[in-house]
């Protein structure tokens, strides 16, 4: 009987180390032994351990049956809290790929935010900065009534300009608008028609201090171009868009910045020691200033009729030299325009247009000039001239109303002068003739650097 009870006590402890094999808990390396009376993973009641010697032969052979269906318990047990176990991790496994993949694509996100702003808000603060920079407004040159633009019916098929120097000249006690010229641009049938406006043609002196149409943006004091578009309409009914100005000392910049303008020469000049060969000349900005404000000397016995004609030439040359222009020519140019030139145009409408203007062909590029009699009677002591109606309103009927109706010279608001002169008429030309006229392919330049402001008196 003692071999029996021992043997009924061994099972026991094999059951405990059967179930320790089944069931170990991953995180401990010692055998979990269970309390008396715990219930087991598996739901059946563990027995609490005795010492009882006296069992009968029976409760034994029940006690092995029921080891043997609690092993098989505990094994699957063993395995369901394994599997358990397994469940539980795997979702915190995958909630966590899940944050590292939506950090991650955050990143992604975030970095390509950044490259797709970063150009855009430097751009776009480019942009607004040029505007500022070159916008009028900002500089006093006005805003232009919408009742002078071009008809909303025509708007696409022509864009007019109103464009201007403006001489800062030593002595003068304020700026006046010595180089006007209405361009009128006809995006439709790609032409380009330029009218030259006298800077002393008569206007009163209701509407300038010197009676003179240069004077008119001057009235108020300071560089109004506003008043002088106005001014333009009201007298011939032609309609303004935008206007653009330029600081006459610009033309030295920008012709040194492009590397010289060629232009051609149709006569010797020379005035004060100051003097430029016929033919074509590589100019740079000391001679092409002298070249376009010079009125005085051999072949100016019409004074500023002639500087206008000779004016044409330059206008040529700078145009074939725009149309070559590389994105550095741009690129350097930029401080120069921000300096001196002032536009109530946006910059994206301005880059659009002139793309479009610099495709039109030089034979389709027309220059005339205002109509006019010089040798009136003198204005305050000012030589002023007087405008042909008439030759006027056929002017601008042919070339410069292609939209719109005829507008006879009765309907122009002309202030009247007497007018005892020689006529000058238009003078019409195009740029393909200016290019094709014949001319020697050299020639000297001999311009000094301080004489050039003296011819513009």
């Amino acid at each position: 009987m003692k071999n029996e009870t021992n043997r009924g006590n061994t099972p026991h402890r094999q059951v405990n180390i059967d179930t320790t094999r089944a069931y170990r808990d991953p995180r401990r390396t010692a055998p979990r032994q269970p309390a008396s009376g715990e219930m087991d993973v598996s739901g059946a009641y563990r027995s609490t351990r005795t010492a009882q010697s006296g069992r009968t032969n029976q409760h034994q052979t029940n006690h092995r049956t029921n080891q043997t269906h609690s092993n098989a318990s505990k094994a699957a047990s063993s395995r369901n809290s394994s599997a358990q176990t397994s469940a539980r991790q795997t979702p915190v496994r995958k909630k966590a790929a899940t944050k590292r993949k939506k950090k991650i694509k955050h990143i992604l996100r975030t970095i390509l935010i950044l490259l797709v702003l970063t150009p855009v808000v430097v751009l776009g603060g480019g942009y607004l900065y040029l505007n500022y920079a070159l916008s009028g407004n900002n500089a006093g040159m006005g805003t232009l009534d919408s009742h002078v633009n071009t008809p909303k019916e025509f708007k696409g098929d022509v864009v007019n300009f109103l464009v201007c120097g403006i001489d800062f000249e030593e002595g003068r006690t304020h700026a006046l608008t010595d180089m006007i010229m209405y361009v009128n641009f006809d995006a439709k049938n790609k032409k380009i028609n330029m009218l030259q406006i006298p800077r002393d043609t008569y206007v009163g002196g209701e509407l300038s201090n010197n009676g003179k149409i240069n004077g008119v943006a001057a009235k108020g004091g300071g560089t109004d171009i506003s008043l002088l578009a106005n001014q333009i309409y009201k007298m011939f009914k032609l309609p303004i868009d935008y206007y653009l100005t330029i600081d006459m000392d610009s033309l030295k910049s920008i012709v040194d910045t492009f590397g010289g303008v060629e232009v051609y020469v149709p006569r010797d000049m020379e005035f004060e020691g100051s003097k430029l060969s016929q033919g074509y000349q590589t100019m740079n900005g000391a001679a092409a200033e002298f070249f376009v404000r010079c009125r005085h000397g051999n072949g100016y016995a019409t004074g500023d009729f002639a500087r206008l004609e000779m004016q044409r030439f330059f206008y040529s040359g700078l145009f074939n030299r725009l149309r070559s222009m590389t994105p550095n020519d741009i690129f350097k140019l930029f401080p120069v325009f921000l300096t001196y030139m002032k536009t109530n145009m946006d910059v994206m409408d301005m880059a659009s247009v002139g793309v479009s203007a610099l495709g039109v062909p030089s034979k389709n590029i027309m220059m005339c000039r205002l109509p006019e009699y010089a040798g009136a009677q003198r204005y305050k002591n000012q030589s002023v001239n007087v405008i042909a109606e008439p030759e006027t309103a056929d002017l601008l009927n042919t070339y410069f109303r292609s939209y719109g109706e005829p507008v006879s010279a009765e309907q122009f608001e002309i202030p009247q002068w007497p007018a005892a002169g020689q006529l000058h008429d238009a003078a019409i030309s195009f740029m393909g003739e200016v290019d094709s006229e014949a001319g020697i392919t050299s020639g000297n330049i001999d311009v000094s650097e301080d004489s050039t402001q003296q011819p513009a008196a």
